[in-house]
């Protein structure tokens, strides 16, 4: 299977290191990681096999769960995945627009 490039948007970039400074401060550097190590494992799957993963019915993008807080959106092209966001549960989420 061929693999597409992952590219991160930089509101997904920024979403990325707030997530990992959070879990750096609340659980240390083990979590942060197996977190990461997840996120790169369903990243590369999802690279060969886009639409393996379910679309959101209202965001039209592509999605994820990593574990059960925190979830990761991505749109699809011929070459590419574009990772748009990254949706903690943990966080002030009142105002995410995905």
């Amino acid at each position: 299977m061929k693999r597409r490039k992952i590219i991160w948007s930089p509101k997904a970039e920024t979403e990325l290191l707030q997530l990992i400074i959070y879990l750096n401060t609340e659980w240390g550097e083990p979590t942060v990681e197996s977190v990461l190590d997840k996120i790169d494992r369903l990243l590369l799957l999802a690279s060969r096999m886009p639409y393996i993963f379910p679309k959101h019915p209202k965001l039209k993008q592509r999605y994820f769960i990593v574990n059960r807080l925190t979830r990761v959106y991505y749109k699809t092209g011929r070459t590419k995945i574009e990772v748009v966001a990254l949706y903690y549960n943990r966080r002030d989420n009142s105002n995410y627009k995905g």
